[in-house]
């Protein structure tokens, strides 16, 4: 058992808490016998205390002697125990006062947010361990009352205000007063010897260097003012330009935005455009692919699909293919896909020879390769319409009931996948007259 420290003249330094039987005795002051609180350890020996317990529990005398190990040094050493104070941060603990459980570094947090028992009476601080509140009281409030320990003075000050006390009018007159009565209730200007002399000397050397300090630290401290005043006006400057530069930064990003807008826009222009007057030809078989893209929630309603403008060669006949719903008018339940065929005027109708006397082929292509494409012939002889246009296009060859919507609609249809069906068109220019496929 330790007797060489008194423990009834030491605050409690350590934290509180419920479960003391599963907190490791590493992790408990030696002295106050609570959870450590800013964990230190003995150079000495390594047993660890609170900082509070080792500054208020352990004799400051030189030599020291150690209570724990009995070795003696020629001061008290300790050190900061960072490796204890990581372990504790995660140590379960439970509160003294309520059900809270928690990690250790949070039961802090909830000790000063729900049980502040301790308050400072200068600044209103709130603590959860009275060594914390007398380690702020003595060395770190800065509302904290101090007394001036100069001679002939005593005053209580507080501690944020004591340089000023030193320096001030007051405090001299004081020192002056001082060395008046002294002289006058003491000695004559005959009787002062030469040892009295010598001593006020001593004492006046002893004050020439606290007013030389004082002095130099309040020369400092005007330097330091007007180097914050002139860095403070700097930094207002450069504040003010920084916000003019962002604000100048802000128009430049709102004119690049809108710039880029106005080129996207005609970027989609331009490739509309091109896309309107880009030409597609039928391929070496006299065969071209057109695919029509749906949304699901259009397919049931009316819509009117056209391919582009496509040419049966480089100088050849130019056709614009469309695909719309039609509704039988004797009967509103049956629905068709209806696909029509236009003969269009080109700059090289001229050349060409008229009537248009190839067979046409329009099929709805099978997208499961069961190959069930759904297909109809245009017989040439048949369509009046195919002549040389004497407008921008001729009539219309239209295929009403070209198939039922239902090829579309139905829900595992071979037709229509991804929102897409494709119709293709073919030029029966060997008169073979037969579909393009097997």
């Amino acid at each position: 058992m330790i007797t060489s420290i008194d423990k009834n003249n030491v605050s409690l330094g350590g934290i509180e808490v419920r479960n003391y039987q599963q907190i490791e005795s590493t992790q408990v002051c030696q002295i106050c016998q609570l959870v450590l609180l800013h964990p230190c350890q003995l150079l000495c020996c390594g047993v660890r205390l609170c900082r509070w317990c080792s500054k208020k529990g352990l004799s400051n005398n030189q030599p020291f002697v150690c209570p724990f190990c009995h070795a003696q040094q020629m001061k008290k050493q300790n050190q900061a125990d960072r490796g204890v104070a990581r372990e504790l941060n995660t140590v379960l603990v439970d509160c003294y006062v309520c059900d809270w459980n928690g990690m250790y570094r949070d039961y802090l947090e909830h000790l000063r947010m729900e049980h502040p028992v301790l308050k400072c009476e200068d600044c209103e601080e709130c603590f959860v361990a009275k060594n914390s509140l007398e380690e702020h009281r003595e060395e770190q409030c800065e509302y904290r009352s101090v007394s001036c320990d100069l001679l002939g003075c005593g005053e209580v000050v507080l501690w944020s205000n004591a340089k000023a006390h030193y320096s001030s009018m007051k405090h001299q007159h004081i020192l002056l007063e001082f060395f008046r009565q002294s002289l006058s209730s003491k000695y004559t200007s005959s009787q002062i010897k030469h040892e009295q002399l010598v001593e006020f000397q001593e004492l006046v050397n002893t004050l020439v260097p606290i007013i030389e300090m004082l002095a130099g630290d309040w020369t400092r401290l005007k330097l330091e003012h007007d180097e914050s005043k002139n860095k403070t006006e700097q930094l207002c400057s450069e504040s003010q330009a920084i916000v003019k530069m962002s604000n100048d930064t802000d128009e430049s990003l709102r004119s690049l935005v809108q710039l880029e807008e106005s080129t996207s826009k005609n970027l989609v222009n331009t490739k509309k455009s091109s896309s309107c007057f880009q030409t597609f030809l039928l391929d070496n078989g006299g065969m071209i692919i057109f695919p029509f893209t749906l949304q699901p929630d259009s397919i049931n309603s009316s819509f009117f699909l056209a391919s582009p403008i496509f040419n049966t060669a480089p100088f050849g006949y130019s056709f614009v293919l469309n695909a719309f719903s039609t509704i039988n008018e004797e009967n509103h339940n049956e629905r068709y896909l209806s696909v029509s065929i236009e003969l269009l005027c080109s700059e090289y109708d001229a050349i060409l020879p008229f009537p248009f006397t190839y067979n046409l082929f329009l099929s709805l292509l099978d997208q499961s390769g069961q190959r069930k494409h759904q297909s109809v012939m245009l017989s040439s002889s048949d369509c009046e319409v195919l002549i040389r246009p004497t407008s921008e296009k001729n009539s219309t060859i239209n295929l009403i009931k070209f198939c039922p919507l239902s090829y579309l609609t139905a829900e595992s249809s071979i037709y229509f996948r991804e929102n897409r069906f494709y119709l293709q068109f073919f030029v029966d220019f060997l008169n073979a007259r037969s579909f393009p496929f097997g």
